[in-house]
């Protein structure tokens, strides 16, 4: 709920003078995260654990209330791209209450156009009247200021009706967008269509973009493409469907990662265990690599990883001439005169098992989970550092020292708690996965 306070923040999320503004998320008294764009839009308010159900109510109504005021605070501050964005993202918003999308801000009368859907996106979420005139038609096919067309925001709002009418009056179906969103910061410039509505997962607006001839291989400026983005939304039903239309499951982005690389980053243990079939039992030992060195992976993710037969003593080999081998190998080099976690991570990351990388990284619910998962504590990086040396490095929380340390009890303790956890978690996984289903 505070994470969404903020990005419902009507005055923004810059500064006066233009520098961005991030949230701190205080784990301990000696770790402190800056919290990513993806944390607060993968998690939906809605979907959230209510200790008395009666609550959700009273916060669905704070949240429409939020939603609202930044709305007519956009448009009172001139901030077109912003209103778009938050009308389109209402849905995403409002997962998980009971709650109508906000409507007829501007006044929207129904018009005499016989597709009076499109007619009123139009007026509500781009503020253009001029579609029931016969040359009107003309503005859908042009990005705004912004560099948005109304199709990347139909795509945004995920409105099967609008955007289907957009691709009839000649919308382009591999349409991307030309610059990158404050709201939407993940997404680079050249983001097409599919992708956004892979990410956001947009059922019904994939479908329509799959049936329109959409490439489900499109990519985007960072070469990824929509199946990447599917898996780090953990959007299990629209990862079926891209298989289905064509999408390449062991295809790379720029920094070397499949899509199951991705799933596994973002803590996706739906998306795991969906494309662990196209990957090889090497790529699946990488795949914690990928969970260890982001901090979106949890015990979930580990769990998943290795019910499909993961190493977790795999220990890393990162060739020097690809593209995080250069860029970990300037991060070594810089380390010598100025430390950060980056760093910290690039100098000792040679050799390094799952249990270091996630140490070196302050993931310490990964760290604890490969611990429970059996990893062993006695291996060294290339550096001749174990795991427990790096965990005093790291100052590492009291519970995963002492497990880290073999202390009898507190061990046990540490692998019962955690696969206890794991084990609920997996079973909803799996429940809510044989709920998914998608139509072509």
């Amino acid at each position: 709920m505070e994470r969404m306070a903020f990005e419902l923040n009507p005055h923004g999320s810059k500064t006066d003078d233009g520098d961005g503004v991030r949230i701190l998320e205080i784990r301990s008294a000696r770790h402190q995260f800056v919290v990513g764009f993806a944390d607060k839009i993968q998690f939906s308010v809605g979907h959230g654990q209510f200790s008395q159900e009666s609550d959700r109510s009273k916060v669905a109504s704070i949240m429409r209330r939020m939603v609202e005021n930044k709305l007519l605070c956009n448009l009172q501050d001139g901030k077109v791209h912003e209103y778009r964005m938050t009308l389109c993202l209402q849905k995403h918003y409002f997962k998980g209450f009971d709650i109508e999308p906000i409507s007829n801000i501007l006044g929207f009368t129904e018009s005499a156009h016989p597709n009076k859907a499109l007619a009123r996106f139009m007026h509500e979420s781009l503020g253009k009247s001029g579609v029931c005139d016969e040359t009107g038609f003309a503005d859908m096919l042009l990005p705004d200021d912004a560099g948005w067309s109304p199709a990347c925001y139909a795509a945004v709002d995920g409105d099967a009706a609008v955007l289907t009418s957009l691709l009839e009056h000649k919308a382009d179906p591999n349409e991307r967008i030309l610059n990158s969103s404050d709201t939407l910061s993940l997404f680079p410039p050249g983001t097409p269509l599919l992708t956004m509505a892979a990410f956001l997962s947009n059922a019904e607006a994939m479908t329509v973009l799959i049936n329109a001839r959409a490439d489900p291989n499109g990519q985007d400026g960072y070469r990824s493409e929509p199946l990447h983005w599917a898996a780090a939304a953990d959007n299990v039903g629209g990862i079926r469907q891209l298989l289905a239309a064509g999408a390449k499951a062991d295809q790379a982005n720029m920094l070397g990662a499949s899509p199951f690389d991705m799933a596994a980053q973002f803590g996706c243990a739906g998306a795991t265990q969906e494309l662990v079939a196209f990957v090889s039992q090497q790529e699946v030992g990488a795949g914690l690599h990928w969970a260890a060195r982001h901090d979106h992976a949890d015990a979930d993710t580990v769990w998943a990883l290795i019910e499909a037969g993961a190493d977790v003593d795999q220990q890393l080999s990162m060739p020097l001439f690809s593209p995080l081998g250069l860029m970990f190998s300037y991060f070594a080099v810089k380390h010598r005169w100025h430390h950060s976690i980056l760093s910290n991570y690039a100098y000792h990351h040679e050799g390094a098992t799952p249990l270091m990388c996630s140490i070196l990284n302050c993931n310490f619910q990964v760290a604890a989970a490969l611990v429970a998962g059996g990893a062993k504590l006695d291996l060294k990086n290339a550096r001749g550092k174990t795991a427990l040396e790096l965990a005093e490095l790291m100052s590492v929380p009291d519970y995963l020292a002492k497990a880290l340390q073999a202390h009898g009890s507190e061990y046990e303790s540490l692998c019962r708690r955690t696969r206890s956890e794991a084990s609920i978690a997996m079973s909803a996984t799996k429940t809510n996965q044989s709920l998914d289903t998608f139509s072509i």
